[in-house]
């Protein structure tokens, strides 16, 4: 009997085995965008928000140039790099390294 309560004790313990694994996959790369409760889509005039909407590339004006660096605990960083060139009235490029 108490060999059965064991086992039931360590199935049930074991049940939310994996649900933390990749977890550093969901650091956002803007503290701005963060802030706002995660609403990157309502940004549409800078770089990084087509890391949000890919669609607001065509709201973008001007050329930029974003980077965003952050550091987490048990060595875990978190690199961003985003550049918009604003080619021409209708057309926009975009370059974007995450590592």
């Amino acid at each position: 009997m108490l060999s059965g309560l064991t086992v039931l004790q360590l199935s049930v313990a074991q049940s939310k085995t994996g649900t933390t694994i990749g977890q550093f996959l969901l650091i956002e790369p803007s503290g701005k965008i963060s802030a706002m409760g995660n609403a990157g889509v309502a940004i549409y005039d800078e770089a990084l928000s087509s890391y949000y909407n890919p669609a607001s590339l065509g709201y973008i004006a001007t050329s930029g140039v974003q980077f965003s660096h952050n550091a987490w605990y048990a060595d875990i960083t978190h690199d961003y790099f985003s550049a918009s060139l604003h080619v021409t009235i209708s057309a926009r490029l975009q370059f974007q390294f995450l590592h």
